[in-house]
């Protein structure tokens, strides 16, 4: 049952730096802090949150250690609703196969939480609200009082920020990737797919930090690929947008099994463009340069928070790898520029360049808007 109270100081917000007396300042009024952000999590946590449960006799005597999660969400008045360990959480999720109803989903098939949902539970627009969320150790805190600050409602989609938020305390490894570290993975073509098994991402990630390459993986890569090729098969016949493409893709997956790594590399970087081509023309564009393709995959999807997609940073990925430059006189990757010019060496036509093509392919369906099934799951 949750607890109703009146706030005597209603918060407008977080200051967000140290100032003295009569100095101006900075009032934080909706953000996001997860347990990455050390003791300014811890900071916020022992201030507002732990008043108000303070100022409830029922609670005072809650560990915070024990609390999992937390609504407070509150009026212009001051009037205020209080949820702690009572809410029923329903994640509306996209996941990486088909699932039946009832069927158990674990982390390797999320792709992202397209919502998060407290059930039977409603936060009017034009109240101010604070949610702290756990993933088993890992904590964050959502907070927006614009309601209050403003006096105007709330335009966005709660539920979809609150997905998007979570998603990112679940899969707080991914997000916490260096700048140092990601040009590492692009430095050795590897990328966080989203088609691998999360414990496979994180040992890629594992490599790439401490300087070394990710190649060592291999042949566990090429494992997982080969377990899943015909769930993957079954994605590709899903999607509308690769109905022109399946029947090479087919084939680039025949020639993977069979380990013909030649046959598989000359279908896929080639047809790989033909895809964003076709992603590019269902955005309505006429453009073709090879910027505006890498770009395709991230326009559809750069309004999903919290997504392991991450479309930025595979536009990148596709601009400074897959569409590389090379040196005429001494060619020495391979890329749809130089499989395109013919002077790819044919060493490069490996293994490695074969399981990332068919990653490449898995990562461009996750983008598309696809009937794969966005399902219901509680926490």
């Amino acid at each position: 049952m949750p607890y109703k109270i009146k706030l005597s100081r209603p918060p407008a917000g977080y200051v967000a730096e140290h100032v003295e007396k009569g100095e101006e300042a900075t009032i934080i009024t909706r953000d996001f802090v997860s347990s990455e952000d050390g003791m300014r999590l811890i900071n916020m946590l022992e201030q507002l949150p732990s008043s108000v449960l303070s100022s409830i006799p029922e609670l005072r005597l809650i560990k915070p250690s024990t609390i999992d999660h937390l609504l407070i969400h509150f009026d212009s008045d001051g009037n205020a609703t209080i949820y702690v360990n009572e809410i029923n959480m329903i994640g509306k999720v996209k996941t990486r196969k088909a699932v039946e109803a009832g069927q158990a989903v674990y982390i390797d098939d999320l792709v992202h939480l397209l919502e998060l949902r407290f059930e039977g539970i409603d936060i009017p627009p034009d109240h101010s609200v604070l949610v702290v969320l756990s993933s088993g150790w890992r904590k964050g805190l959502f907070f927006d009082f614009s309601p209050m600050t403003s006096k105007l409602p709330r335009e966005y989609d709660i539920w979809s920020i609150l997905g998007g938020y979570y998603s990112y305390i679940i899969f707080q490894e991914h997000f916490s990737i260096s700048e140092e570290t990601w040009n590492a993975l692009l430095m050795d073509s590897w990328f966080p797919f989203i088609g691998l098994n999360q414990s496979t991402i994180k040992e890629i990630i594992a490599w790439s930090s401490s300087g070394r390459s990710a190649d060592a993986l291999l042949d566990k890569i090429t494992a997982e690929l080969l377990e899943r090729l015909p769930q993957i098969k079954q994605n590709w016949a899903s999607a509308p947008l690769l109905k022109e493409h399946v029947a090479l893709l087919n084939v680039a997956a025949e020639r993977f099994e069979a380990k013909d790594w030649i046959s598989t590399n000359s279908i896929l970087y080639p047809r790989i463009e033909g895809i964003l081509r076709t992603v590019t023309q269902s955005l309505s564009e006429t453009t073709y340069s090879q910027k505006n393709l890498a770009s395709a995959a991230e326009k559809i999807s750069r309004d999903i928070a919290g997504t392991r997609i991450f479309p930025t940073k595979f536009q990148q990925y596709l601009t400074d790898v897959y569409f590389k430059s090379f040196d005429p006189e001494n060619p020495t990757s391979i890329s749809r520029n130089s499989v395109g010019h013919g002077v790819a060496p044919a060493n490069e036509f490996s293994e490695k360049s074969a399981v990332i093509g068919l990653l490449i392919v898995e990562q461009i369906f996750f983008h598309l808007p696809s009937p794969i099934a966005e399902n219901e799951d509680p926490k």
